[in-house]
């Protein structure tokens, strides 16, 4: 296999198939398709294109100011302080890096840049949403492995209860097994009777429509409608409606970097690469009449 043809530390197991590792896979998961939504341009040298999204995501805001140690400009994750006559509203954040530290007064000597209004991130949606993927992926496998089976085995010692789970082992990996039973009665196999018939099918429609709230709860739309024969007032407020999220993110992140912009002197831009404008349908009416139906009609009356 390709990996194998590396010296990379494999951490997971062929048998890791456990509800955490899987959740870990879709934190990642979900966290690298956030990372796709905006692009950042005209950043300098001294910050990663990935760290100011990656901090509004998992914290709700970043901080903008001057390294102590080179002047540079940096992002940072900001700890608010300073109270107003507002809950929400701070006058400066403290900040820390792994090599220094201060605290910076809010455009002042700092730009805060928030992921939304009401300093949001994205990290409860991701958690809420790879719990749920990680519990169906879980089931799926189980139902698998179930399924090669319609009996489960008793033992009336430990010593054949080993022998049970050595086959069950097998079982689990594709390979032709058996026990010895050698006096018939040390071992039994019970009939695993369910009124219940497990789906895998159902279960993957299941993750694709997680996967769609999710979207959907971000502003994007995963799927593709189709327009024929749709009335066009509640299309346009669906699509409006569904790209609220997004815009607000996008919105937010505009507002930092103009005042970023303004106190640094420097050009960053921000680009939406999910397209966030208005779409209007062409209503018809549904008794319009086609061109040639209409010559027709014409020629009629006269």
């Amino acid at each position: 296999m390709f990996l194998n043809d590396y010296d990379i530390p494999m951490h997971l197991k062929p048998q890791s198939t456990s509800y955490k590792v899987f959740y870990d896979y879709r934190v990642n998961e979900l966290l690298e398709y956030l990372m796709q939504l905006f692009t950042w341009h005209g950043l300098p040298e001294s910050i990663p294109a990935h760290e100011p999204d990656l901090y509004l995501y998992l914290y709700g805001h970043a901080g903008f100011n001057r390294s102590k140690l080179t002047g540079d400009l940096i992002t940072v994750i900001p700890q608010l302080s300073g109270c107003t006559d507002y809950y929400d509203e701070f006058k400066h954040y403290t900040w820390a890096t792994p090599l220094q530290g201060g605290r910076c007064y809010i455009n002042y000597n700092g730009v805060l840049v928030s992921n939304t209004m009401l300093h949001n991130g994205c990290y409860p949606l991701i958690h809420c949403t790879a719990a749920k993927l990680a519990h169906l992926d879980t089931t799926i496998i189980c139902a698998a492995v179930n399924q090669r089976d319609t009996v489960a085995v008793t033992a009336i010692n430990q010593k054949f209860a080993n022998d049970a789970k050595q086959y069950q082992r097998q079982k689990y990996n594709g390979v032709p097994s058996f026990v010895v039973d050698k006096g018939f009665t040390t071992l039994d196999f019970r009939d695993l009777k369910s009124s219940s018939v497990i789906n895998i099918r159902e279960y993957a429609d299941t993750q694709q429509l997680i996967l769609t709230e999710f979207w959907e709860a971000i502003g994007v739309s995963k799927t593709v409608e189709k327009r024929e024969r749709l009335i066009t007032s509640e299309t346009n407020t669906n699509r409006q409606l569904l790209k609220l999220n997004i815009r607000n993110m996008y919105n937010s992140r505009l507002e930092g970097v103009k005042k970023i912009n303004e106190i640094f002197g420097t050009s960053i831009k921000v680009e939406c690469n999910v397209d966030i404008a208005d779409e209007d349908v062409i209503e018809e009416a549904p008794d319009q009449m086609k061109e040639g139906e209409a010559d027709e009609s014409m020629d009629k009356e006269d």
